[in-house]
Parts: C-alpha cells; structure tokens; sequence
C-alpha cells in the first residue's frame, strides 16, 4: 500500500511538472508557437492531461515491482478491471457529461449577457446582469445546483428509462448510441469554434469569469524565502469554461470503443 501510494503521488507530481514546463511551455509554447498557449493560458488543462497519462506509465512500473517483489501477488496487480458494472459507469458517465455540456453552456450564458460585442441585444437583461454582480453570482450557482441536483437524481435513481419511453420506436443498440455520441462530440466541438475568440483565446473584452467576481485568477506557490522557484497558474475565463468540455469529449469518445 505504501508503494501504491507513493507511486501514485510520484506520478501525479510527474504529470504535473510534465505537463507544464515539456508540454505546455516548450511543445505548444515555443516549438508549436500556438497562441491559444502564450504565457499560462492552457496549463491547468495541459497538466490535468498529462497526470492522467503518468498515472498510466507508472501503473506499468508498479506491477513490474510488483511481480519483481512477489511473483505470486496476481491479484494486487493494476489492471482493466474497474470493481463496478458498465451500468454503473455509464450512469458516472451520463452525469459526468452532462454536467459538462450544462455548465459550459450555463458559463457561457453568463459571458454573452456580460459581453458588449452586440450592444442592441438584450439590453434590459444584459444591463441588469451588468450592474447587479451578487445578483448574477447568486443566480448562477443557485440554478447550476438545483438543475444540476435534479438531472443527477433522475439518472441515478432511473425514473427515466429510455427503453420505457420509446417503445422500440427507435432502436437503442450500440450502433445508434455511438452515432449519438459522434453527434454530440460534434456539437461540443461547435461550442469551441464559434467562440469570437476561437482559436487563439485573445480576448480584450473585460469579462469576469462565470460566477466569479474577476476576469482571471492567479495562483502562486514557493515563497521565495523557501528557495524553491516560483510556480505561477493563471486561470483565465475561456480555459475555464472550455477546459470542461474538453473532458466531456473524452467521456463521448468512450461510446465509440
């Protein structure tokens, strides 16, 4: 247990450190030259990726200890297996993602009533939402968690079962459900790419970030009277909200296996 763990926080600070200064500030930094990346923008979706690909490679190196240590320890082994049903995980999956597809376009809806690209639209509700920010925070969170809350109880309890609802009127068989799952991966990918600011982020408008009282967020770790370099994260408003769509695409990719 103790070298599990060990491992596990090891690759996690692998993934971490990886991700931020090999993949983030020299592949699509400076190699690639993407905007989209310039400066912080993109890392805490960069890093997030790259701990989970770690966790792989070291699952790899702790059975090799494993079997190196005890040769018979079979069933302390890292593998596919998930101790839960596919009923189960479809029903993690189902929230996962709609959760995901919710609050980007909840957060989203929140940053078209605070832009000003399209003055002469919904101007009653847009200067409402402009000059009341408790109102806009409470209103926002307050909705994401009652509709968030009501969704989740639906599909974990199942009240609502598709096979009862359509009668064998469409047929729900792999086939369907992966063109299902293409169409909505589709419609993530439009939400991306009808941004103003798609695909490079570069954003003037002076808009905070959904729920929040500021447009951005700086994070800084390792005083430095601790000797240690200065690890800054940035959070800005479009990876905050399209770094969660980001995961839903991967739980949408899954349907296709």
């Amino acid at each position: 247990t103790a070298v599990k763990v060990g491992l596990w926080l090891t690759a996690i600070f692998v993934g971490l450190v990886f991700g931020k200064y090999i993949l983030h500030h020299i592949i699509l930094r400076r190699v690639l030259r993407l905007k989209m990346f310039r400066d912080e923008c993109g890392t805490w979706m960069v890093m997030f990726a790259s701990v989970f690909i770690s966790c792989y490679f070291f699952s790899f190196i702790y059975n090799f200890l494993l079997v190196w240590a005890n040769p018979k320890a079979e069933e302390l082994l890292i593998n596919s297996y998930m101790g839960m049903t596919y009923a189960s995980f479809m029903k993690v999956a189902a929230c996962g993602t709609w959760l995901g597809d919710f609050f980007t376009a909840w957060m989203i809806t929140d940053m078209m009533l605070q832009d000003n690209l399209y003055p002469g639209w919904a101007q009653t509700l847009r200067s409402f939402w402009h000059k009341h920010t408790t109102t806009r925070i409470c209103v926002f969170w307050t909705g994401a968690l009652v509709i968030a809350a009501l969704v989740i109880t639906l599909i974990v309890t199942d009240k609502i079962s598709w096979d009862n609802l359509n009668k064998d009127f469409i047929a729900s068989t792999e086939l369907s459900r992966a063109f299902l799952a293409s169409s909505i991966l589709v419609m993530d990918l439009l939400i991306v790419m009808q941004d103003w600011d798609f695909p490079h982020f570069v954003c003037d408008l002076n808009i905070k970030l959904p729920g929040l009282v500021q447009s951005s967020y700086t994070l800084k770790f390792f005083k430095k009277s601790l000797k240690f370099p200065e690890m800054v994260f940035n959070i800005t408003g479009k990876w905050f909200n399209y770094g969660i769509i980001v995961g839903v695409m991967m739980l949408d990719l899954n349907m296709w296996k």
